[in-house]
């Protein structure tokens, strides 16, 4: 999925240019990266906060 996401051009430089609807925050992260990651660490919002602290 990810790289039809970037072949696309709704993945650009790791940032999702439009909206894309995922189940969970843990997906979405891994289709970013490409492996799984702590999504709370590492989604932040247009102030640079936290997924987890939000």
């Amino acid at each position: 999925m990810r790289k039809e996401l970037v072949d696309s051009g709704i993945v650009k430089d790791w940032v999702f240019t439009q909206d894309v609807l995922f189940k969970s925050a843990a997906r979405a992260s891994k289709c970013i990266t490409g492996y799984s990651v702590n999504a709370n660490e590492v989604w932040r919002d247009d102030n640079d906060v936290k997924l987890g602290e939000l």
